[in-house]
């Protein structure tokens, strides 16, 4: 799952990591709404990098968390740590693949352009096959090395000019070079017969390179020791380095998936060291440095845990942090440590794992640490696990009221208070803290976290009104193929930017909705004056369709102003319906209407609505409604109603209940249209309705949630639509039935 992260991603190109193709299975894959964030703190993340931390969740990746920790111990992040933190991860290969040509690679193509006469080169794939993979690449030709051979290129054009020939051998020597970078062993020819000693240094460079993206390793190396011993060569100071990079790749490419050559890994470890201490190569200390962290991460994990637990304390000028966070994370997977060991390696590392754990341990040191430290982190550590039952909860409740509202600490101070409050039943004062607070924290809280304030106050609502106040959200993101995601336009048609601040029904609002509420109730709701038009039509369509299902067709009739105003492309039907003249041609009417709107439910459901128009057959068969007996893949309702808010009446609960069993005794959709238009196209076989209403039923069988009974109706309806409308338009449409499904849905 790719993670929308401050660091993580492929390492930087000094640390010449081996990281997985993503792949993913076939489609298609759903996008789902998101109101609280998961994995992130928000969306986007400069604002958690700045230090507005909302409510921070154990369930946060680490290197969120531990930007949490610096703040929450009074150690902010810096100007540069923060700029360093809020840049893009690097793509991995599939997403680079699919983007194509990269800009480097475009400036190589475009310096070469100017030597006349070569081949076409239009596109070079820099990912090569894992040795023994049929499926796992690695990044073999970095970005910064089409940007050095474009750079030498221009620095050659001016010493020797484009009609050159040792310039024109040059870039056919590159050529070669970068032809292994996907895979094979070319090798460039040995240097021409009166070449320049510049390009005959080059040519010795360039076949050193062609060995290392050859996976030549040992014979890279040595062609890279033997240029650093050269003085004469424009490459002698760098090449020390190269050699320890073929090291290092031969270290992790050579000793299978997880694991490395030691060997060559230490030897690498002393030639980087050794450059590091030459005060010649300053110019590459840098480079070598996180060359030597890599090392040490692999060789020494325990000493390299305590060093970067102190590292990424301290306040820094953002250099090299991501990689550090890179290594962090590496580490603190690290399945040979024991406990004693990450934790003695500093307090960070202790918070983060203790902060995400759970259970009366993790609890225990959290409250020792905190009445050691009385640090703001660990008394959000404490917060997060304790109970109102808990011996301990009065200390914590207060110290949680203490926080100030300024603090980084605030939000998941408040959060948990109230909660613990409310475990505590005292609503009353849960009600009071939340309705002080949420002026300002509608202001000024991120949506993740505001949503979960909300939340906790819908839950506390005494009245209908009250309720539909709090019930409305604002994504935060979306679930994808790829993990959470931010926000962006599904469902908002092509071409078209859904706005990030449309509110949403999210799965608790959206549940009482349909499984704790009476029609009567849901009907007010659908009508009143709290909620905007667009979550209005939603509750005003689960209610009409429900009242049809019920039999209630004076709620439904009321209902058809409101329905027909958000559908106009429907109000012809609705008017039919209105106009019926008995129960039976009601029912009829309501479901010829709904074959001809798959989009209708008689239920509500959280986040992005369906994408295809209310009147459209979706493709992948979000239409209609499955039975609400049986809980399967599609149906949105479970098999029992939910809690019922307290506002809700022992009168209205018994009213709910009544419906709900009847509800509970109808067929999936399709088969209910089926008994619908059977039996009035039986009785009534003038009306010029009834074969496109046969018709529209067989093609719910094929699109709609269906069972074993399916096929049955299907059949039904597709042979009297044969035998008494054989000429009709609907009858020639109607080439197939649809049997039912080997198993019950």
């Amino acid at each position: 799952m790719k993670r929308k992260v401050f660091a993580l991603g492929i390492l930087a190109a000094a640390a010449l990591a081996v990281s997985p193709e993503r792949l993913t299975g076939c489609g298609p894959f759903f996008e789902t709404t998101l109101f609280t964030l998961k994995y992130h703190p928000t969306f986007p993340l400069d604002q958690y990098a700045a230090g507005r931390l909302g409510v921070v969740k154990p369930t946060l990746y680490r290197e969120f968390l531990f930007v949490g920790y610096r703040y929450l111990s009074a150690k902010p992040m810096t100007e540069e740590e923060r700029a360093s933190l809020s840049q893009p991860s690097p793509p991995g290969p599939a997403q680079a693949e699919a983007a194509g040509s990269h800009d480097p690679f475009r400036v190589w193509l475009d310096a070469r352009a100017r030597i006349a006469g070569l081949p076409a080169v239009t596109q070079v794939s820099v990912f090569r096959k894992l040795p023994g993979s049929d499926w796992q690449s690695y990044v073999n030709c970095n970005d910064d090395a089409f940007q050095n051979a474009a750079k030498t290129l221009e620095r050659r054009l001016q010493t020797f000019g484009a009609e050159h020939p040792g310039v024109r051998a040059w870039v056919q020597a590159q050529d070669t070079v970068f032809s292994n970078c996907a895979g094979g062993e070319a090798i460039p020819p040995a240097p021409e017969a009166g070449l320049p000693a510049l390009l005959k240094a080059d040519r010795m460079y360039q076949t050193g390179a062609a060995y290392f993206y050859a996976e030549k390793f040992d014979e890279a190396e040595r062609r890279f020791r033997d240029i650093a011993s050269d003085p004469g060569s424009p490459w002698s100071k760098i090449s020390p380095y190269l050699a320890a990079r073929a090291m290092i790749r031969k270290s992790t490419l050579s000793s299978g998936e997880g694991k490395f050559d030691r060997d060559a890994l230490s030897q690498a470890e002393k030639l980087l060291a050794s450059i590091v201490e030459d005060p010649a190569r300053k110019e590459i200390h840098g480079a070598a440095r996180r060359l030597l962290d890599f090392a040490a991460v692999r060789l020494r994990p325990a000493d390299r845990l305590r060093e970067l637990t102190k590292e990424l304390t301290a306040p820094s000028k953002g250099e090299d942090l991501r990689q550090k966070l890179v290594d962090y994370e590496r580490l603190l997977t690290n399945e040979t440590f024991d406990g004693a060991t990450v934790r003695d390696s500093g307090d960070l590392t202790d918070w983060i794992l203790n902060f995400r754990a759970v259970g009366e341990v993790a609890l225990a040191r959290s409250l020792v640490k905190w009445k050691e430290t009385g640090s703001s982190a660990w008394l959000l550590s404490c917060a997060v696990k304790i109970s109102s039952v808990h011996p301990e909860s009065g200390a914590i409740l207060q110290a949680l009221a203490g926080v100030a509202r300024g603090s980084p600490a605030f939000g998941t101070a408040a959060f948990h208070r109230i909660r613990l409050l409310e475990e505590s039943g005292q609503k009353d004062s849960v009600r009071q803290v939340l309705d002080a607070l949420l002026p300002d924290l509608r202001a000024s809280m991120p949506p993740s976290s505001l949503n979960l304030f909300l939340a906790q106050r819908m839950k506390l609502a005494r009245t209908l009104d009250e309720f539909l106040r709090f019930a409305p959200r604002m994504a935060s993101g979306i679930e994808s193929v790829d993990g959470e995601e931010p926000w962006h336009s599904v469902g908002a048609g092509a071409g078209k930017q859904a706005p990030p601040e449309r509110s949403l029904f999210d799965s608790d609002s959206a549940g009482v909705f349909s499984r704790a509420m009476p029609l009567a109730m849901l009907r007010r709701a659908a009508t009143g004056a709290n909620l905007p038009a667009h979550l209005k039509k939603q509750l005003v369509t689960a209610a009409w369709v429900r009242a049809v299902l019920l039999d209630r067709h004076e709620t439904a009739r009321l209902l058809s102003e409101p329905l027909g105003r958000f559908y106009p492309e429907l109000r012809p039907l609705v008017d039919r319906y209105g106009s019926a003249s008995s129960l039976d041609e009601g029912r009829f009417a309501a479901v010829h209407l709904l074959l001809k709107a798959p989009g209708l439910k008689p239920y509500c459901t959280s986040g992005i609505q369906r994408k295809a128009n209310a009147a459209k057959i979706d493709a992948f068969r979000d239409n209609w409604w499955c039975s609400f007996s049986v809980r399967t893949e599609a149906a949105a309702e479970p098999e029992r109603p939910v809690e019922f808010p307290e506002f809700v009446t022992d009168a209205e609960r018994a009213a709910f209940r009544r419906e709900w069993e009847k509800l509970l005794q109808l067929d999936t959709a399709p088969n209910y249209f089926g008994q619908v238009v059977l039996s009035w196209a039986r009785n009534h076989p003038g009306d010029p309705r009834a074969p496109e209403a046969l018709h529209l039923v067989v093609k719910a069988t094929r699109f709609g949630c269906v069972n074993q009974a399916s096929g049955k109706y299907s059949q039904a309806c597709f042979q009297l639509l044969h035998r008494k409308y054989p000429e009709s338009a609907w009858a020639k449409l109607t080439k197939y039935w649809y049997g039912s499904p080997r198993s019950a849905g």
